[in-house]
């Protein structure tokens, strides 16, 4: 619907139009022409002037009609595009009418097509910021009609390149090490990040090696390098094409030469603790990073490690080789020239001559010293106490009158050429004259047999021997019947070994002394008799057989006395015993069992010698027998034993046979003695099952049959066949299948299969495996066995024993295994290694296996089927330490060889400070040095600090670091550095210590690091508070930060809230992350705060910068879920909970809260209730409002309440109420004015209204 707009050269003229050559209509300008379709369209418009002249040349106009508005599609440039782009396009404008495309106009988007940008033809994206962009294209055509194309979405500008950079890979490097790096692109991605050397400061860069993912490492050979020092680093490339050179870690020295040591020699002798001084050069190395000693039994090369000053009684003695021994920085080792010494810590070792025992003479007593190691030098000697005097001989006096008399003590030592000296020894010399007493025990007027003789003898020099003797009475011809030499002193004299008479006793008492004093006591009239009494045994008669009641008898007889008694035994039991003749009784022979049995009696004097009679034997025969029969077995074969037993009585045995169940007995042969058996041939029977049975006789006749055995007879052999492996088969590996049938018809039933071979040359056949159980078969390990042909056959054996040997089939055995080869991994290994083995053309399968170093405990990493033969080795599955690696090749037969790697360390774990010298968070009275102790050995350490400045170099020696930093003023320190260990790994640590020597002044403070797994306490260095970081305060950052908590005492210069008195110190307590250095200040879980010698009144008080605060009071012992702070109080300290850390300190509250305000009451539905509004009390906490009711207290509220309600309350209530507000350490503020109630006052004159008011306490007056 175009305006057109048209005019006349006359004015007043009017106007006709037509459109298409149409008729002419009236118009006027302008004029809207109706809609038209798409195409050309002609106007023409003419004019007529007031004359009603009519213009003959009317004005004519064609234009086109376009309303299709053109396409538009937006080339993709690309997911990800930089610097200048060009954009493309492809555009239209159909239909028969079309205007023609006009322009083209390119747009982004960076807000997903909310918002469009203008962008040239030739983008140039660097004018833009890196993001995620929509494109798109904008066609006009000429009539104005507009298209925008559906966006290309997703399309990245990138033109920030990557960054990038190096992990340190130590300061000196040697061998192979692996150099690790980082990179990062926010935009497209990082693509391959490759590392590159330099030679120090000259800026030629060459490759090492591309990572195409992270982690981004590659392994470098130092030695393809020579020592020196160069630059190293990362260049990253990411997937738009931007490239990023990360910052060089610059002055890394490669250093693959060991340091020159030389050691100073300590000595030819050593004992004790030695200093061992050695000197070490690297040259223009990396330079010493620790030198250390060792020792070695001489020539044995077994070296150990021995300290600076070396404690050698931690060795045995003996000659040992000495050698420092030098590592420098990089890790290269270098030793010096042996130097021999002998350890001797053994002291000397002194004997004496001194004589055992009492002395009456004169004494010299020689002193023999002897030493294995550097020998003797010098001995010395005491007497009774006195001074030490050099010498080896001693000499002791003993003079006739006994004024020297009793014990003489020479103490005596020596030393050694080395410096060893003998503990003290000491021996005695006794001296005593005095002759020893008698005091003997009398044995009794009669003696016989072996008699015990005593004495009781005493002396000033002890008791050598008492002599006790014998002698024919009145002969004086002594026979010494022994000699004791100990208390208590006794000997026993077997009279028997004289005759019969009378005799007298001597004691020979000898006493101690050199010579000796012998004292001689007689006990005379001694008797001896040792002659017994005889007799025999009457009955039962000798060979007789009783039954029933049997007398028992004896005749007796005495020499020189009359008997005494007569004991009467059957089968050594007792029967009775008689004292008067005639000796006899009656026993049971029920008693016992039939058979043989025997009579004797013990007969006995008055002088008390017995005599046995020689026993009569005789039979007992009251029951007829009962045999049992010995199980045979079952099945049997061949000849077999049948045995029996059966009663004492038993004259004969008869065995016997019948087919089962069928009771027709045969013998099969008879035995008259005991053991009772005879051989039964099965042979002679046919196959079957048979009863046996024995058939006992005794000497009265009666007989007695055994319970039957039942046993199958078995002659017959089974069958057996191999059927595998098949005949002429090719077998080989430790378990060859074997396989056998076998078959014993009607018999026993097949009990085993054994399985044989052996080499088809003949020869003896050697087992190979046995099956008890259908089907039969075995495995065969043929890896034993040399290669070639052999014969297997099957052997069955039936549950009888009889064998078969089953026909032989002949194979060939393959028993020579592959050949491999493990590739050498290189030590020590990280992350995930490949391992590669090369192995023979037979081989089937190579398995790759680790195990601890020496511990052959083997653990498949993982098998390779084909050639090449590999496997990838993820060494974190296991824990860091020395391992065994190997390969081992399998054949199809199962053959196997291995292929060892061992000595190989694994280390994925970076080290740490596992203890300290001061240890973490101590605080000590002082310190000259500190000494850290690793969790594993280590290479060096770098960028040490001690409280952010540099320190002296530590010295390092295997896991032990040490930093000799002189006497440390008191003070709060902070060590920090990393730890670099023998694979190249490192770790950060911070220590933390104070010195504090007790001087007054300001406490040091006190750090200590954090754990998020364990509770960590810290104490002020003064004692006055402690901090606790529970476990799970703070959580794990995941990238090795940690916190550090501190605790900083410090003098309350000013008070620290009006109306408080300060008490004590303020305690500063901190926490920081470790690495980054940010605070912290608030925690996941309460942290617990120790104010120690508070007072009953005392009051924790807080300020986090903004002014200080006092807590509130806990109902218990833990902080209740949303609260930030508060505390507790056990005995004399005050124990805070709190979320936040900041300044603490304990205040002292002397000022007492004003009153509520607001006090007033109501009286509703007759009960009463107060109102108030509490003090603020300075926004103290623990305060609470007393209600005094008539001057007494009657209730306490806390300051979160604003009213009660007492209860029911009427115009006869006469009580008076006040309020009062109480602070938590007991401080009571001013009351507030007294409430009463009104008398009741409606109908009272003024007068009595007054005189009832008056009664309340009420004034009268004005108001």
């Amino acid at each position: 619907t175009p305006d057109v707009a048209f005019s006349s050269s006359e004015p007043g003229s009017t106007f006709e139009c037509r459109l298409e050559g149409s008729a002419w209509q009236p118009c006027a300008s302008p004029d809207t022409l109706a809609s038209l379709a798409d195409g050309e369209h002609t106007l023409d418009v003419r004019a007529t002037d007031p004359a009603g002249n009519v213009d003959a040349t009317p004005a004519s106009w064609t234009w086109l009609v376009d309303t299709t508005p053109p396409t538009a599609t937006m080339g993709d440039p690309g997911r990800v595009v930089r610097g200048t782009v060009s954009l493309s396009s492809t555009t239209a404008d159909p239909g028969d009418s079309a205007s023609g495309v006009a322009s083209v106009a390119y747009e982004y988007s960076a807000d997903g097509g909310t918002t469009w940008a203008p962008a040239p033809a030739d983008w140039d994206t660097t004018s833009v910021e890196d993001d995620v962009y929509e494109l798109r294209v904008v066609a006009t055509d000429h009539a104005g009609n507009v298209t925008a194309s559906s966006p290309v979405t997703d399309v990245r500008v990138d033109n920030t390149a990557p960054t990038t950079s190096l992990d340190d890979p130590a300061a000196n490097v040697r061998g192979t090490v692996t150099l690790t790096g980082a990179a990062a692109d926010a935009g497209s991605g990082v693509a391959q990040v490759q590392f590159q050397v330099s030679p120090a400061g000259a800026s030629t860069w060459l490759p090492l090696g591309i990572a195409s993912a992270a982690p981004y490492s590659v392994e470098l050979d130092t030695t393809t390098l020579p020592d020196g020092l160069y630059d190293f680093r990362t260049v990253a490339l990411d997937v738009a094409g931007n490239e990023g050179d990360g910052a060089p870690v610059t002055g890394i020295r490669v250093d693959n030469t060991p340091p020159t040591v030389s050691l100073g020699n300590p000595g030819a002798n050593l004992r004790r603790t030695v200093d061992l001084a050695g000197n070490a050069d690297d040259g223009a190395g990396s330079g010493v990073a620790s030198l250390v000693y060792e020792y070695s039994p001489a020539g044995a090369g077994d070296w150990h490690p021995a300290a600076s000053t070396w404690n050698t009684s931690s060795v045995a003695d003996g000659v040992y080789d000495l050698r420092a021994v030098a590592t420098d920085a990089a890790g290269n080792v270098g030793a010096s020239p042996v130097v021999t010494s002998r350890v001797d810590n053994t002291p000397p070792a002194t004997t004496d001559n001194a004589p055992s025992g009492w002395q009456s003479s004169a004494v010299t007593v020689t002193l023999s010293a002897s030493d294995a190691g550097s020998g003797p030098s010098a001995t010395e000697y005491s007497v009774d106490g006195g001074p030490f005097q050099s010498g080896t001989s001693v000499d002791v006096q003993a003079p006739s009158d006994g004024s020297n008399d009793g014990s003489h003590t020479i103490a005596y030592f020596s030393t050694d050429v080395a410096g060893n000296v003998e503990a003290v020894h000491s021996t005695d010399v006794l001296i005593d004259a005095s002759p020893p007493g008698s005091h003997p025990t009398d044995p009794g007027a009669y003696l016989r047999g072996t008699v015990t003789l005593h004495a009781s003898p005493s002396a000033p020099s002890g008791i050598a021997s008492v002599a006790f003797q014998y002698s024919q009475a009145g002969e004086d011809d002594w026979t010494t019947v022994a000699t004791d030499t100990a208390a208590p002193y006794s000997a026993v004299w077997d009279t028997t070994a004289v005759d019969d008479g009378e005799y007298d006793l001597r004691f020979v008492v000898t006493d101690r002394s050199t010579p000796a004093n012998v004292t001689r006591t007689t006990l005379p009239s001694k008797i001896v008799d040792n002659t017994a009494p005889g007799g025999v045994v009457g009955s039962p008669a000798a060979g007789e057989t009783v039954t029933g009641d049997v007398t028992v008898s004896a005749a007796a007889h005495d020499a020189t006395s009359r008997v005494a008694s007569v004991e009467l035994r059957v089968n050594g039991s007792t029967v009775a015993t008689d004292t008067s003749a005639p000796y006899r009784a009656t026993w049971d022979s029920t008693s016992v069992g039939d058979g043989s049995a025997s009579a004797d009696a013990v007969i006995t004097d008055l002088a008390g010698n017995t005599y046995t009679t020689p026993s009569v034997a005789f039979t007992v025969d009251n029951h007829a027998p009962t045999p049992t029969l010995s199980d045979p077995g079952s099945p049997a074969r061949g000849t077999i034993t049948l045995a029996s037993e059966s009663d004492p009585d038993t004259t004969d045995v008869e065995f016997q046979r019948s087919p089962a169940g069928v009771n027709d007995w045969s013998t099969i042969a008879a035995d008259a003695s005991a053991p009772f058996g005879v051989s039964f041939a099965t042979t002679g029977v046919p196959d079957g099952r048979y009863d046996l049975r024995a058939l006992a006789t005794d000497g009265s006749g009666h007989r007695g049959a055994s319970p039957t055995r039942t046993v199958l007879v078995d002659n017959t052999a089974p069958t057996a066949t191999l059927t595998a492996p098949a005949d002429g088969a090719s077998v080989g590996g430790p378990s060859v299948d074997l396989q056998a049938s076998a078959d014993d018809g009607a018999g026993s039933g097949v009990a085993s299969v054994a399985f044989e071979e052996r080499p088809t040359s003949g020869g003896a056949w050697t087992a190979i495996a046995t099956d008890g159980s259908a089907p039969y078969t075995a495995t065969w390990d043929t890896t034993s066995l040399a290669s070639g042909g052999y014969e297997v056959r099957a052997v069955a054996t039936d549950g009888a024993g009889n064998t078969a040997n089953g026909h032989a089939v002949t194979v060939t055995v393959d028993s020579s295994a592959p050949t491999v080869t493990l590739a050498d991994p290189g030590s020590p290994l990280h992350g995930a290694v490949t391992l590669t083995a090369i192995a023979g053309a037979s081989a089937r399968s190579v398995a790759f296996e680790v195990s601890r170093a020496g511990a052959a405990s083997w653990r498949t990493i993982g098998t390779d089927t084909s050639t090449p033969w590999s496997t990838s080795f993820d060494t974190r599955t296991v824990r860091d330490g020395v391992y065994d690696l190997r390969a081992v090749a399998s054949d199809a037969f199962g053959n196997t060889r291995a292929s060892v790697r061992a000595g190989i360390r694994i280390d994925n774990t970076a080290p740490s400070l596992a203890s300290s010298t001061p240890s973490e968070g101590a605080t000590v009275a002082s310190a000259s040095s500190i000494e850290l102790v690793a969790s594993e050995a280590l290479a060096s350490v770098t960028g040490v600090t001690l409280n952010g400045a540099g320190t002296v170099p530590p010295v390092v020696g295997g896991s032990h670091v040490t930093f000799a930093t002189g006497a440390l003023a008191d003070g709060a320190y902070t060590l920090a550095g990393v730890l670099h260990d023998l694979a190249g790994k490192r770790g950060s640590f911070e220590l933390h210590f104070t010195v504090s020597s007790g001087t007054p002044g300001d406490p040091p403070p006190v750090s200590e690091n954090t754990s998020s797994d364990d509770s960590t306490t810290v104490d002020a260095s003064d004692g006055s508070a402690s901090v606790t970081m529970p476990a799970n305060a703070w959580a794990d950052p995941g990238n090795g930060d940690w916190v550090v908590v501190t605790i900083d005492p410090r003098p309350a210069t000013e008070t620290l809230l009006p109306g408080y008195l300060n008490d004590g110190e303020v305690e500063s307590i901190t926490a920081r992350w470790a690495l980054s250095g940010t605070e912290v200040h608030r925690f996941d879980a309460p942290l617990e705060i120790v104010l120690r010698s508070a007072r009953p009144d005392d009051i924790p008080a807080t300020s986090e910068g903004h002014g200080w605060r006092v807590l509130a009071p806990l109902a218990g012992t833990t902080l209740p879920a949303g609260a930030d702070d508060g505390f507790y109080r056990v005995g004399d300290t005050v124990h805070v909970l709190t979320r936040h850390l900041s300044l603490w300190a304990l205040v002292r509250d002397t000022q007492a809260p004003a009153s509520p305000t607001g006090f007033h009451g109501t009286v509703a539905g007759g009960r009463l209730t107060l109102y108030w509004t509490p003090s603020p009390d300075g926004g103290a906490a623990g305060d609470q409002v007393v209600l005094y009711v008539d001057g007494k207290e009657a209730g306490r509220y806390p300051t979160s309440q604003t009213q009660a309600d007492l209860g029911p309350f009427g115009f006869d209530d006469t009580g008076a109420f006040a309020l009062a507000q109480v602070d938590a350490v007991g401080n009571v503020g001013e009351r507030t004015i007294e409430l009463r109630g009104l008398p009741e006052l409606a109908g009272k004159t003024q007068a009595d209204a007054a005189t009832a008011l008056a009664g309340r306490g009420f004034h009268v007056g004005a108001v």
